[in-house]
């Protein structure tokens, strides 16, 4: 049997570990694939995102609309799993787990990058809201170049989801991101510069 997936916490004064498991993660174990030879072995999944948030860790799986938050205090786990009516739930599972040519791993491993991706949701305490990138599936446009719709989705501070939307000005992933003054910051290099796009959510 088994074990189900955890996430550890190291207590370095004490010396200790705590295994925290959190069975949801499991699901992602469907989205893995191993290529495997005499020098080596290659692996292709989505990842799992960990933040700190105030005093509890927060769980991302990149490949499913789902978030988990340990409170290190009360030594308490909450899952959160979400409905999204612009993407798909989940990434779609693997045929097999373990591929026998570096060649078909490679196509695996490109159609899992055209998979729905979803980040990590960023806390905004100004307004008491989360806010999170996903990536919607990605379809392919000229010579092999791939162009997917990025959708915005905002919750409040339970992880209640307020709305979502695929309205905004962003084409590529996000990648480094924050929010300050109620305003989302996306790191962008302008002519070899460091700069920013700023998002404001605005109820109307």
């Amino acid at each position: 049997m088994r074990r189900p997936s955890w996430v550890g916490v190291i207590d370095v004064q004490n010396k200790s570990l705590n295994r925290i498991p959190i069975s949801g993660l499991d699901e992602m174990k469907k989205f893995r694939v191993f290529h495997k030879t005499e020098y080596g072995s290659s692996a292709s999944y989505p990842g799992v995102d960990i933040a700190m948030q105030d005093d509890s860790l927060m769980i991302a799986p990149k490949g499913i609309n789902a978030v988990y938050i340990y409170d290190l205090s009360a030594d308490s786990l909450s899952s959160y799993h979400f409905h999204s009516e612009i993407t798909p739930d989940r990434q779609t599972d693997n045929p097999k787990s373990e591929v026998s040519s570096q060649e078909e791993f490679r196509e695996i491993s490109k159609k899992r990058t055209m998979e729905v991706r979803f980040e990590m949701p960023l806390f905004d305490p100004e307004n008491e809201l989360y806010y999170r990138f996903t990536k919607g599936v990605a379809r392919e446009v000229g010579d092999g170049e791939l162009e997917a719709d990025y959708v915005l989705t905002v919750f409040d501070h339970k992880m209640n989801p307020l709305f979502e939307t695929k309205d905004i000005p962003l084409n590529r992933h996000p990648g480094k991101c924050f929010v300050k003054n109620g305003l989302i910051y996306i790191f962008q290099n302008v002519n070899d510069e460091m700069g920013f796009v700023r998002f404001k959510i605005k109820e109307e």
